[in-house]
Parts: structure tokens; sequence; C-alpha cells
């Protein structure tokens, strides 16, 4: 069930969930892929919103083997929009299926390196793995650089527009994306599912470019230990 009003508040993760019947997931989806969809979409969908890319401009996507990396892959492909994707080497084949033009090792200074694919710098960055500065080095002069944490956001520089985007209760977006889900144009992918009772077991606080599960791409997830999944779900960054 998606996005709707709790009828009392509640923490990161609960095992029920009481919310309106109308609040459905894709029909048909396994309700634990299900799960990575309203947070993980609706803040790729807006921070794309947040970068005015016109169909064949260039985008550079850090963290993109990530929940939300990965979804804004799929939707800046479905926008004509040329992707760098950032990433580790071995993800370079599975983030050109996802809709990558190009690719740039996390290893390497990613101002120097998408420079020497895109000259003069791309005209947006999408950075998923609050990287700060050193992602919006990236960007062209006059260039859009958004991130998905506030306390990264690196000072202005170069005329480089620096915006921030967060998901907040979006009914009409979530139905969309959702829908998109449904048809195979996004693609949910979990990493792992941990019973609520080994929650801690789960992803621990990630730093600024680190994933919190780097070798597995997707969301990791907490249900309960029996029957189907009740899941909560977020973007190891």
């Amino acid at each position: 069930m998606f996005d709707a009003p709790v009828l009392r508040p509640t923490k990161a993760q609960a095992e029920y969930l009481v919310t309106d019947l109308n609040s459905l997931a894709p029909e048909g989806m396994d309700p634990t892929l299900a799960a990575t969809i309203p947070l993980n979409t609706t803040t790729a969908s807006l921070a794309l919103d947040h970068l005015p890319l016109r169909p064949r401009d260039t985008l550079l996507a850090t963290g993109a083997v990530g929940a939300v990396g990965g979804y804004a892959l799929e939707l800046a492909r479905t926008r004509g929009v040329r992707i760098v994707a950032q990433g580790q080497p071995e993800d370079e084949e599975y983030l050109r299926s996802r809709g990558a033009t190009w690719f740039v090792s996390r290893d390497e200074e990613p101002g120097a390196a998408v420079r020497q694919l895109v000259p003069g710098g791309v005209d947006g960055v999408l950075d998923a793995a609050a990287l700060g500065a050193p992602a919006m080095a990236a960007a062209r002069d006059g260039g859009v650089y958004v991130s998905v944490r506030l306390d990264v956001l690196p000072a202005p520089e170069r005329g480089v527009v620096v915006r921030h985007t967060a998901a907040g209760p979006d009914a009409p977006r979530l139905a969309y994306l959702s829908a998109l889900a449904e048809v195979g144009v996004l693609t949910p992918r979990v990493a792992e599912v941990y019973p609520l009772a080994q929650a801690r077991r789960g992803p621990r606080p990630a730093g600024p470019g680190r994933s919190a599960r780097p070798d597995r791409p997707g969301s990791v997830s907490s249900g309960p230990a029996r029957g189907t999944a009740r899941s909560r779900s977020w973007s190891p960054r």
C-alpha cells in the first residue's frame, strides 16, 4: 500500500500499517518489491524535475547503482537525456543496461572523469551519492546540481544552480510512477530482506559517496519473520 495518511504516528519500520484502501501497490507485484517504489521513485522523479533537462541534454548520476540512482537512470532515459552513470567498475554493464550512455568509476575524480566524456561538463548533476562539491565540479558553467541530502550541499560557483530535493506525499506522481513499474519501465529491486527482529543487521549509515551495501544494488527491506513481507525500504546511497 502506498502513500496515504497514516492513522497514528509510526517510526521508520513497522510490521503493520493502517492506510487508505485505495493506496495500492502495482497489481500482481510482490509487496517486498513494491516497497522499494514510493520513497525511491518519488525522490528520483522530483530530483529530475529540479533539473530542467531536454532531450539529448547530459546528466551525471552519482550513486547510480543504488535504488534512487537506478530509478533516476530509467526515468531520465524516458526523457531522452544522455546519462553519465557513476559506480564501481563491475557495475558498468549493469548501468548501461539501465540507460547509461557513459560510465565513470567512483574511484575517479568525477569532475575530471566526466569532462573527458562530456567536454565542458554536463548540463545537470543528480548527486544520489552525496558527494557534494566533487560531483558539482562535473557540471558545466551555468548548469544545475541537485542533491538528495541537505547536509552536503556545496556552495554555488561558476553560475551552477544548487538545489535540494526530498520526497513527500504526492499521490498523482506516485500513481504515475507505480504504473511505470507495473508495465516494466521501472525495475524494482531488493538487495536483501531482513525480518524486523533482525533489522539491526541491515544497512549501516553510509558516509558521503559510499553505499551502505555497495555489493548489492537495490533497496533493503525489512518485514515480518513469517508470511508475506510487509516491508519498508530505503536506498543504500
